[in-house]
């Protein structure tokens, strides 16, 4: 996240990661970095937020123990990422 925390320390107009037919510049970087630091920030927040006890002993109950704490991590994981998502996709269809 590091090389988005900063502006470009070059000038330019043309960058080649667009397309083959439109070529990307520097509004096409400021987007990129504007979405991927929103996506962060909207995933750190959610993670903040999201109970792990509480998704721990849920999906304890589906599973039928404590004992794979891998998967029940991973469950975390996917809490998080789904609700990150719909909280994106949300703002992306207002």
């Amino acid at each position: 996240m590091k090389v988005f925390n900063k502006p470009p320390e070059y000038k330019f107009n043309v960058v080649g990661g667009g397309y083959l037919t439109h070529p990307g510049g520097r509004r096409d970087d400021e987007l990129t970095r504007e979405f991927t630091l929103d996506v962060f920030a909207t995933t750190h927040l959610i993670h903040d937020e999201t109970d792990l006890m509480a998704v721990f002993v849920e999906s304890a109950g589906e599973i039928g123990n404590f004992d794979r704490k891998y998967l029940l991590f991973q469950r975390f994981l996917d809490v998080v990422i789904a609700r990150a998502t719909a909280e994106l996709e949300q703002r992306r269809d207002e």
